[in-house]
């Protein structure tokens, strides 16, 4: 798209300007004003700006576009720099444990009939019954706080990460379909 920009730019060759240059660099070297023995840098600057003005005389939709480029892809390559992605909270801070406890709690009362985990219940038998609820409930809150803290992990961690998280696990998936497929024919 960038070049279609500069090809459309009305840039031609400018060989006037590059005569106007020599003639110039001629008139300063063969007045005396600026010889070579007596400013050996000056000159050398004015040959490289020579140079590069000959460039953008001869060739300037080709040039423009190079130095377009180029500070294009230095500007871009510094806002990268300076870009971070937002502070994003600890999963496992003291606010969130806080919060995942108090939610456990709600699930495991409402799993066991009602009452309260810390409040237990009356008789062996309603003891018993809260206890098994409560480890079926913890294995069930344990594995659905491991499946959220996964997926916000890869969710948080950029769209690369999550294709890369989703291409291993369908490798994985694969690998244990084929090892599935290898046991039904042993």
């Amino acid at each position: 798209e960038l070049w279609q920009y500069y090809e459309e730019l009305p840039l031609g060759i400018r060989l006037e300007t590059l005569v106007g240059l020599g003639v110039a660099a001629q008139l300063l070297e063969s007045s005396g004003a600026a010889t070579r023995e007596q400013y050996p840098k000056l000159r050398r600057v004015l040959d490289a700006y020579s140079v590069a003005v000959a460039a953008a005389c001869v060739a300037p939709r080709q040039v423009f576009y190079n130095i377009h480029r180029a500070f294009w892809a230095l500007a871009t390559r510094q806002a990268l720099r300076e870009a971070r992605e937002p502070i994003q909270p600890l999963l496992l801070s003291s606010a969130n444990r806080a919060a995942v406890t108090g939610a456990a709690e709600s699930v495991v009362a409402v799993v066991s009939g009602g009452s309260a985990p810390g409040a237990g219940t009356s008789g062996a038998a309603g003891g018993r019954s809260f206890a098994l609820g409560g480890i079926g409930a913890a294995v069930l809150l344990a594995t659905a706080v491991a499946a959220t803290a996964a997926g916000a992990a890869v969710w948080l961690s950029g769209e690369d990460s999550r294709r890369r998280a989703w291409h291993r696990f369908l490798q994985w998936l694969s690998g244990l379909l084929q090892q599935g497929q290898g046991r039904r024919q042993l």
